[in-house]
């Protein structure tokens, strides 16, 4: 009898065989990638719609699909934007952080090229809350992913970086120019420049790269930029 495992890489398997999973779309994800085996940490920073997240899902993706990693945790912190307060989200705790996940659910989709078979795949990711990661261990073949970092606190990302163990990789994702802490992200910058100097990690920058997401992005990003000097 075919072991459920067995049957989800399977699966898999026929799914990466019809999709057409793209290249890396820019220097900052041919990075990422070539990193991979030699820096199984690293710290994808930068700018709004550069493809931080969709180069980790990427990643996850090519190892999964490789028999390289049997499980991927996703981290996105449940902080509402611009500190708006989003009451209680009824449901189990699937169906509480669906919102937190829909990102993660797109990038699959564009690497795919098919929403059901994404969400098919989807079956292979756990979503870990930040709560409860103290006392969890990131074991060889697993992929851990952590989006929004600049909403985390230094005392955070310490409790999940530490849960990393040989033979699984991590991805820290993160954008230090939006965050909604009440006490900013440069935090965030010196960690990973820290992390790299210490030989943890790589940061691989994604600020000198045109958006992917929208040509418009950029010019938002410089008008907020000059708007908030303004104040």
């Amino acid at each position: 009898m075919v072991s459920k495992a067995r049957e989800t890489r399977r699966k898999n398997q026929q799914f990466a065989e019809k999709s057409n999973t793209p290249a890396p779309r820019n220097k900052p994800q041919q990075l990422a990638k070539a990193n991979l085996y030699e820096h199984p940490i690293q710290f994808l920073l930068g700018k709004p719609g550069c493809g931080k997240t969709h180069a980790a899902i990427s990643l996850a993706w090519d190892l999964l699909c490789e028999g390289k990693c049997n499980r991927i945790i996703v981290t996105r912190p449940v902080v509402a934007c611009g500190g708006e307060q989003i009451g209680h989200l009824p449901g189990d705790l699937s169906e509480k952080m669906s919102p937190w996940l829909a990102p993660i659910l797109d990038c699959l989709t564009v690497i795919i090229g098919d929403r059901k078979n994404a969400e098919s795949v989807m079956k292979n990711f756990e979503f870990l809350p930040m709560a409860h990661v103290r006392g969890r261990s990131f074991l060889a073949g697993t992929v851990a992913i952590v989006d929004e970092i600049q909403n985390l606190t230094a005392e955070q990302l310490y409790a999940y970086m530490t849960r990393y163990c040989d033979g699984s990789y991590m991805f820290l994702c993160g954008d230090p120019s939006q965050s909604d802490l009440r006490g900013g992200s440069e935090h965030i910058v010196r960690i990973a420049n820290r992390c790299q100097e210490h030989g943890v990690s790589v940061t691989v920058p994604f600020n000198d790269v045109l958006p992917i997401r929208s040509k418009r992005l950029e010019g938002m990003s410089k008008a907020f930029a000059q708007a908030r000097t303004d104040l």
